[in-house]
């Protein structure tokens, strides 16, 4: 089968290969894929900016398809299903998070896509218990997007948002625009969303989703804007979503004393290979709370799904392009560029 494998550390090496198709063993499932989405993560991966990755190894954990085979030991999925995957394939479920319903913070968890092979292939294996059926009206495109969850897992799980809050959400990426979306359901006083000039056609996306305020970083400044606001006291609540280091010294600068901070984006690695360092000073001095969240839970897989349904989400504005395995380089750029919010491979 062909995949798109990612073949040794450092920027580039990733290429279309020939591969073994796989097969399911007694507790598993192989699922013909019928699309996946490019993260934020994949072109992390593919520049080498964060290690996380055990090559080779094929990319891709959003993804949905049908169940092409199935394990003998496997109950309740069938041959034919139309499918989304979990992104936490390889949880141990034995753990003290596993027991705790944590299973995205397990102590032996394996990445899909990254440490074990994922879904930019024709077919994909994962553990059964990870399969979840995908509602006729959700589109394979959309159930792909399943990284929703991790906005779900943040806003829903990591945050305490209570209405008349003063919002700040910095990136407007899949993350920051889904964050958009769930925060508006808390009835907040003002949601305002940053980005910068070279993110246009996302921030246009965002103000078609209700964001109250849209701000320019690079040519406005936001610290000004947000105190003007707050009469000089600044968000209640940041969202920090650009995955860098400086967004979150930004998020520091922005929020009032004794606000709080959920850390969504993972910053990569700077050119000397180094983490920037976080204004820990002030995250003393104002008493903030600054919080990290990572992936999600099978209970966040299960609110989204329902949401989606419920029209409380949607994923369709946020399709920037569909296109086949050979062309994945087109995705990959147009993303990184900001053109577009997210590239589906369809199969």
């Amino acid at each position: 089968m062909k995949a798109l494998v990612k073949t040794a550390y450092g920027p580039g090496n990733l290429t279309i290969m020939d591969v073994e198709k796989p097969k399911a063993k007694e507790h598993e499932v192989v699922v013909k894929v019928k699309a996946a989405a490019i993260c934020g993560s994949d072109i992390n991966f593919y520049l080498d900016k964060q290690r996380m990755y055990i090559p080779p190894v094929i990319l891709g954990h959003e993804i949905s398809g049908i169940v092409e085979e199935v394990g003998e030991k496997v109950k309740n999925i069938n041959v034919g299903d139309e499918v989304s995957i979990e992104a936490n394939p390889y949880a141990c479920g034995s753990c003290f998070y596993c027991w705790s319903g944590q299973e995205n913070l397990c102590l032996k968890r394996r990445g899909l896509g990254y440490e074990v092979n994922g879904g930019f292939a024709e077919y994909v294996k994962v553990p059964a218990n990870m399969i979840i059926k995908k509602p006729d009206s959700i589109p394979f495109e959309e159930a792909a997007m399943m990284d929703v969850n991790v906005a779900v897992h943040a806003v829903i799980d990591r945050s305490v948002l209570k209405p008349r809050d003063y919002v700040v959400i910095i990136g407007p990426g899949f993350e920051g625009l889904c964050v958009l979306q769930l925060v508006k359901l808390f009835n907040p006083r003002c949601i305002l969303i940053a980005g910068l000039k070279k993110d246009s056609n996302r921030l246009k996306i965002a103000e078609s989703l209700g964001a109250d305020k849209i701000v320019v970083s690079d040519e406005e400044d936001l610290k000004s804007i947000v105190m003007r606001d707050t009469k000089r006291v600044g968000a209640d609540i940041v969202f920090e979503c650009s995955g860098s280091v400086e967004g979150i010294n930004t998020g520091i600068e922005v929020v009032r004393r004794n606000g709080r901070i959920t850390v969504i984006g993972m910053p990569p690695r700077n050119i000397k290979g180094l983490y920037d360092e976080i204004n820990i000073f002030d995250v003393v001095a104002k008493q903030v709370s600054l919080f990290g969240t990572r992936s999600y839970t099978r209970v966040n897989c299960e609110w989204s799904m329902e949401a989606l349904m419920e029209g409380k989400i949607t994923l369709k504005p946020l399709i920037g392009m569909t296109l086949p395995l050979e062309k994945w380089i087109e995705g990959f750029k147009k993303q990184m560029n900001g053109e577009i919010v997210k590239a589906i491979i369809k199969f």
